[in-house]
């Protein structure tokens, strides 16, 4: 009797060995396809709107069929969002033509109750922007500006003195909202995007 159960269990154990393996990889697959899933969600079935430097009604996906530069960023703020823009204007600069003529900016406001369209249009014309590639705008009041940072993976809190302390995040989407990079910070992250748009 004791022979027949050894026996059994030297047949049952590679057996049973191959069924966890198995498992292992079903799991890992399924793991690794949820993840490929989640990153190239694409941005815009998020819905909402927004009210750009122009006073006009626009949407979120507003730039659909064409790679963005998306962010944020409010008009009076001094440091972090005036080195933000001048960044993104000088990584524009740098792109070959045809890449230039195809990519799209768009800054969204974390301060949607003092960024009116004037205000936006005034940082516009002082920053030179092409506004035919460029769009400046500012969410319908804080709660959806909170889900747009969400989104993009900005992080604000404003202090009682109005001033609003920030990340920087860099996203990078292709023509149909997936993400192609989300980085945080200046310097490498608007090098990093502009190598993914000359790819």
């Amino acid at each position: 009797m004791k022979a027949n159960l050894k026996k059994d269990q030297e047949l049952t154990l590679p057996t049973l060995m191959m069924i966890a393996w198995l498992l292992f990889f079903l799991f890992s697959f399924s793991f690794i396809a949820g993840a490929a899933d989640i990153n190239t969600q694409s941005l815009y079935q998020y819905k909402t709107r927004l009210i750009n430097q122009d006073n006009q009604s626009i949407s979120f996906n507003v730039y659909e069929g064409f790679p963005v530069v998306a962010t944020m960023f409010y008009a009076s703020c001094t440091y972090s969002c005036p080195v933000l823009i001048s960044s993104l204007k000088k990584m524009e600069s740098d792109l070959k033509p045809d890449v230039k003529k195809n990519t799209r900016f768009l800054l969204i406001s974390m301060d949607p109750s003092n960024d009116t369209p004037t205000v936006l249009k005034k940082v516009a014309e002082e920053q030179k922007l092409d506004l035919s590639r460029w769009t400046l705008s500012s969410p319908e009041n804080d709660n959806t500006a909170r889900e747009i940072a969400n989104l993009l993976g900005v992080i604000y809190r404003k202090t009682p003195e109005g001033i609003i302390n920030h990340n920087t995040m860099i996203n990078l989407l292709d023509k149909n909202g997936s993400p192609l990079l989300s980085e945080e910070g200046l310097t490498d992250a608007v090098v990093h995007a502009k190598e993914a748009l000359q790819k």
